[in-house]
């Protein structure tokens, strides 16, 4: 990054933050309609409860969203931080 703008050294951090939140979210869901799915399987073979897996309510939509405003969020104290520090004066203090 040495040389690069300031600018680019922020647009970088966002989009690492929204790769990680798109990352996170994605997993989430997955794990989450899988559990559901195999504890669903579980308890149909006990004959206790029928609960159905991989089902995709509307309010699940908000999951995605959340996770990537979240993670846009916490990313911008460093990306400010990263924004005023220049390069150059890191590496002369050392």
């Amino acid at each position: 990054m040495l040389g690069a703008p300031p600018a680019r050294v922020a647009a970088l951090l966002q989009c690492e933050a929204l790769w990680l939140g798109v990352l996170a979210s994605v997993l989430g869901l997955l794990l989450g309609q899988g559990f559901a799915a195999g504890l669903g399987w579980m308890l149909k073979l006990d004959n206790s409860l029928l609960i159905g897996g991989m089902a995709w309510p509307s309010e699940l939509a908000v999951v995605p969203c959340l996770a990537l405003g979240v993670s846009l969020a916490s990313a911008l104290l460093p990306t400010f931080a990263a924004y005023r520090v220049g390069v150059l004066s890191l590496l002369q203090t050392r």
